[in-house]
């Protein structure tokens, strides 16, 4: 048995406020979805260790087909322009039937994460796709604050709405080739 980050232990033993669930008579975790109706979107790795949840995974597969199964494997392998598989993707861009999910991007600090239930705005930072299990591009919130603070002086968050146009968008990382 694989050992689960601090935070999925949080989670399975409902101490979190992430917006992740552990149903224990199924033995998996997800993320809730909303769309016309509340339901569950399985996840198959830990987003902090990366570290595959063997009874969450293997659960979704008995309840998928043999069709299904292949559709699966084909985005897992299939990356994103953005350095992530195509679920993660597409759960974050809201593909044509995803609803709302709990899943966000943040493109200005390429950081991908799970909201936070106990704080509005919160959110938990992950590291790796709850999906494929890879590891998730480097976060650029540091760096964004370095070159704030070098290049325009600026100190503090409260200063961000400052900056010029590009820090707020995906742009300044990009052009810097980061």
């Amino acid at each position: 048995m694989v050992e689960l980050s601090q935070k999925l232990r949080s989670v399975q033993s409902n101490e979190s406020f992430l917006q992740l669930r552990f149903l224990s008579d199924d033995k998996i975790f997800g993320v809730p979805w909303y769309w016309h109706g509340t339901g569950i979107i399985i996840i198959h790795f830990d987003p902090w260790s990366g570290n595959l949840l063997e009874e969450s995974h293997k659960r979704y597969m008995e309840w998928i087909d043999d069709d299904s199964k292949i559709r699966e494997k084909a985005q897992i392998e299939k990356k994103h322009s953005e350095g992530v598989c195509e679920s993660l993707s597409y759960y974050i861009d809201g593909g044509d039937d995803v609803g709302v999910t709990s899943i966000i991007h943040i493109p200005n600090v390429r950081t991908y994460a799970i909201l936070n239930k106990k704080e509005y705005g919160g959110f938990e930072p992950m590291d790796y796709c709850p999906f494929c299990g890879a590891k998730l591009p480097e976060r650029l919130d540091d760096k964004l604050t370095e070159i704030l603070q070098k290049e325009y002086g600026l100190n503090s968050w409260r200063d961000y709405k400052k900056a010029p146009h590009e820090f707020h968008t995906d742009e300044w990382w990009k052009k810097r080739g980061l």
